[in-house]
């Protein structure tokens, strides 16, 4: 299912309305968490919430609340205003929402990222230059795409290469839009994604199928990129899947 939303700066859902959704979303990720054992909340996790601990990480908040975070990033951090998008129904477990507002790329958010924190790339080429070939781009319209809300890649794409994720036709993620998700989730938190984890962005790709990669280096205190061969693959490079 999808729903088309033109966004505007008081889209935003009055109080009893993000409550509702709060609640509909902390009872379907206990419920997930029971019948799955895995992808959902934990009792530790609601006492944890009632504690006002860690509120960001247990829940990711409803559609409308991720969207009008969205809407104040793009316009705090690149002075972009998103206009019409389609945002597709959420699946599963897919509850982190990551919205590329149209003409962003991946040199971009990188050289905003450079503004919060030290990064380097394998090559001092603009990376739009580099990654020539992504599953998904903005060039002629604002996208969205849902993701696992992970700091680490989960384990469920590990010692899988980018080669064998494109024959069993699963989604990842490209270098833009992980390179947001990191950007967002720092303006959050202030803390890091890929610590201890490299996310194998394997929605984007360079002339001769390299794949980029991303991980933080507690070594240098830096967000690093690299290039991966598409038949890459152990434990600790990992995929996020997307779903769209």
């Amino acid at each position: 299912m999808r729903e088309k939303i033109v966004v505007s700066p008081d889209l935003m859902p009055d109080w009893f309305k993000k409550y509702k959704g709060l609640q509909k979303e902390i009872n379907e990720q206990l419920f997930r968490n029971l019948k799955t054992g895995f992808g959902g909340l934990t009792l530790e996790d609601l006492q944890a919430l009632v504690e006002h601990r860690s509120l960001f990480s247990l829940i990711s908040g409803s559609t409308e609340e991720q969207l009008g975070s969205w809407v104040r990033f793009y316009i705090e951090e690149f002075n972009i205003k998103i206009g019409e998008i389609i945002i597709p129904g959420r699946h599963l477990d897919f509850d982190r929402l990551i919205i590329v507002a149209k003409g962003i790329t991946a040199q971009q958010v990188y050289d905003q990222c450079q503004k919060y924190f030290e990064c380097r790339k394998y090559s001092r080429r603009s990376l739009d230059e580099m990654i020539s070939n992504n599953d998904r781009m903005a060039d002629k319209q604002t996208y969205a795409v849902w993701i696992r809300e992970e700091i680490e890649v989960g384990e469920e794409l590990k010692n899988l290469s980018a080669d064998q994720l494109k024959e069993k036709d699963i989604q990842g993620i490209t270098l833009t839009e992980r390179l947001l998700y990191g950007l967002k989730y720092f303006k959050e938190t202030e803390e890091y994604l890929d610590t201890e984890s490299t996310t194998y962005c394997t929605g984007s790709r360079d002339a001769s199928g390299g794949v980029p990669s991303v991980y933080w280096d507690f070594g240098d205190c830096m967000i690093y990129l690299a290039l991966r061969h598409p038949d890459s693959s152990d434990d600790d490079l990992r995929s996020r899947e997307v779903f769209s």
